[in-house]
């Protein structure tokens, strides 16, 4: 759900909940998606399976727009990655690090495009 504000020189705002941003909001989610990923491995998915699940329904959580809030994540985000691993729903590994680089680094990139929306943003 988004929320427009308008000003006095038809500028237009657009305004986010600010309970997607939180981590308790992240965690309760995360825990969810855990929840659904056993069920799913006590139906006998396969290991491939289960790896595409935990990208598509946790990391991919995780990593949205982490570039910007990687400063606010606590130690709970850090051990999700250690979680899949420890409950066999994964066999990937991930660092944390190198995500919020990687994100960075990807967001940096699609500015330089022309295309891109916030390339008018930048300041070269």
């Amino acid at each position: 759900m988004l929320n427009v504000l308008t000003n006095s020189d038809f500028s237009v705002y657009l305004l986010l909940p600010v309970f997607l941003w939180t981590n308790d909001f992240i965690l309760s989610v995360v825990t969810q998606r855990f929840y659904l990923l056993s069920q799913l491995k006590k139906q006998r998915l396969s290991i491939y399976v289960l790896n595409i699940s935990f990208h598509a329904l946790i990391v991919s959580r995780i990593v949205y727009a982490l570039t910007a809030l990687s400063g606010f994540l606590s130690e709970y985000n850090h051990s999700v990655f250690r979680k899949g691993r420890k409950w066999c729903i994964t066999d990937l590994s991930f660092n944390i690090e190198e995500l919020i680089e990687d994100t960075g680094y990807d967001l940096f990139k699609k500015v330089q495009n022309h295309i891109h929306c916030l390339s008018s943003l930048r300041p070269f």
